[in-house]
């Protein structure tokens, strides 16, 4: 108890000093803490005043929205703005102009930088978004396609020249909007966000569509498998392809105006007019020139001036304003290459050896393409059903056709040159068949009927120069002893795989 007694007299507690430390301490390390919550305030006001912005973008795009397409002045109501290009249209020199400028695409689109910006709500004015300042810019647009040129006597209040009219004196229905929200920083306004939008005329508003293409003639040109929606882009001589379009909402009235147009259309081609001769609420008819002046639109080069090949959209656009597309609905093909001979390298004969790796035949026949890409060519043994038993690929080695024929000429004027190897084909008859191109499974790519003469690959007879006994190498044996004897025999040509197996007979 004494020494107890002794301790507590002992003890002492913190001085004030070290307890002022210890605070300035554990202060310092809330500091970041503190920057920390005041950090995330800010991420949080950031992110709110973004959503507002937005919000406040598509509340005003919404009244634009509801704004009349179009309403005709006269003289007692110039002082209204009655539609929407009346009120934000803007000031422009001249009047009817419409920028634009040629995106990377080479698509004519809205040049935003020099349309005029015309205030929609000021600040305080928006009700709910009063910290917003919101301004409107316009763009009529032809069609789907790009920017329109505005008629020269258009104006948003020009009596009698009000109604939206490009250059080509065709009626517009279809307007580009754009909305830019500012809030103001500093004293300057900053954008915080914009939203476009394409506005329709309720007038353009149409039920249409496009369910099927069809080639209805000549059949110099159809595909050979019986594809409906397929046709070769040459033959020879050239034709114009007869194709039946089906769908629903068309205009049944004289197409004289243009007021339905259609086309073939590809990405990175130029579009393919199909002219039209007959039109109802359901049926197109017309031709499309598939052989020439549709080439690449970036470069010339050999496909030129052929359509080509593969898969290509179908548009029909109705008074210039509704487009309607069937996606990849038709295909573009090589035409049928037809053989008019083919055999050995150089007198057409028709039998080979299984022991020949590197057997040289030659098939003349055409139309062959060979500029763009080469054809493929095959042997293909058939099974007693048609189906293809053993298919033996050659390999190319030249194509010729006659000269300015542009890789095309018709039979039998084109001759391939190309190697087989009948070293693990079995024997048999053969059918030579050719495609247009080498990459046979494609689409577009076309495949000539099986040659009617056969090629016969022949097994080598067997050779035999040598047979002894395998364990002494005597060419003796004894009747009575060491059977079965095991022999060995050399020669060639021995069948070494496949069916039937080897047999050997004393």
């Amino acid at each position: 108890m004494g020494w107890w007694l002794r301790f507590r007299k002992n003890e002492r507690g913190f001085s004030l000093a070290e307890i002022l430390v210890a605070g300035l301490i554990l202060v310092w390390g809330l500091i970041p803490v503190i920057g920390m919550f005041d950090q995330s305030f800010k991420g949080f006001r950031n992110m709110r005043k973004i959503q507002q912005s937005v919000n406040c973008a598509k509340a005003a795009m919404e009244q634009i929205r509801n704004i009349p397409f179009y309403e005709p002045h006269n003289t007692s109501n110039l002082d209204k703005n009655l539609d929407i290009d009346d009120r934000f249209w803007g000031s422009r020199d001249p009047m009817n102009s419409n920028p634009s400028r040629v995106d990377g695409s080479g698509n004519s689109v809205p040049d935003w930088e020099n349309i005029p910006k015309v205030t929609f709500y000021d600040y305080g004015t928006f009700a709910g978004y009063e910290d917003y300042k919101v301004a409107v810019q316009l763009s009529y647009l032809n069609d789907d396609t790009g920017v329109a040129t505005m008629k020269s006597t258009w104006g948003p209040k020009v009596v009698g020249h009000d109604r939206p009219t490009n250059s080509d004196n065709r009626v517009l229905h279809l307007l580009m909007a754009r909305v830019i929200v500012y809030i103001s920083s500093g004293g300057t306004d900053q954008e915080a966000y914009s939203l476009e939008s394409v506005i329709t005329d309720t007038e353009a508003v149409y039920n249409l569509g496009v369910s099927s293409i069809e080639v209805v003639g000549p059949d110099s040109i159809k595909d050979p498998t019986g594809k409906p929606n397929a046709a070769a882009h040459w033959s020879n001589p050239n034709v114009d392809v007869q194709v039946v379009i089906k769908g629903w909402g068309f205009d049944a009235v004289n197409d004289a105006d243009g007021v339905v147009q259609a086309w073939l259309v590809r990405d990175k081609m130029y579009d393919t007019p199909i002219t039209l001769n007959y039109w109802s609420e359901t049926e197109l008819r017309g031709k499309v020139t598939l052989y020439s002046g549709h080439n690449e639109s970036s470069s010339v080069n050999p496909w030129t001036p052929k359509a080509a090949i593969g898969y290509w959209s179908v548009k029909v656009r109705q008074k210039g304003v509704l487009s309607a597309y069937l996606y990849n609905g038709f295909i573009v093909q090589y035409p049928q290459p037809v053989i008019a001979d083919f055999g050995n390298d150089p007198d057409y004969g028709k039998t080979g050896l299984n022991i020949w790796n590197n057997a040289r035949l030659k098939i003349k026949g055409g139309p062959f393409c060979f500029i763009q890409e080469k054809p493929a060519v095959r042997l293909v043994k058939l099974a007693e059903d048609g189906s293809v038993e053993r298919q033996v690929n050659g390999t190319v080695v030249s194509v010729t056709a006659p000269s300015g024929s542009y890789g095309y000429a018709s039979s039998p004027s084109c001759e391939i040159v190309a190697t087989f190897d009948f070293t693990t084909a079995p024997p048999g008859e053969y059918r030579m068949q050719v495609v247009n191109t080498r990459e046979p499974t494609m689409i577009g790519h076309v495949a000539s009927d099986y040659s009617s003469a056969v090629y016969v690959i022949q097994e080598m007879t067997p050779r035999v120069d040598d047979v002894y006994v395998a364990a002494t190498g005597s060419h003796t044996a004894y009747s009575n002893v060491g059977n079965p004897w095991r022999l060995a025999i050399v020669g060639n040509y021995f069948n070494s795989s496949g069916s039937p197996p080897v047999e050997v007979w004393l």
